[in-house]
């Protein structure tokens, strides 16, 4: 459960967070790349997220 917590400039590669509950969680400029899971329905670049 990482809601609430602040991942800001995180580095999230390769990370398997498909069952992860991110609610409120600050993403802004966390990094992902082609292989980071996320829960279905998750929109990284709404989060400010950076695809590397």
């Amino acid at each position: 459960n990482l809601s609430g917590a602040n991942l800001a400039e995180a580095n999230l590669r390769q990370a398997n967070l498909r069952y992860a509950k991110l609610y409120e969680a600050n993403l802004s400029g966390a990094c992902y790349d082609e292989h980071t899971r996320f829960s279905p329905g998750f929109d990284p670049v709404s989060r400010n997220m950076r695809k590397v």
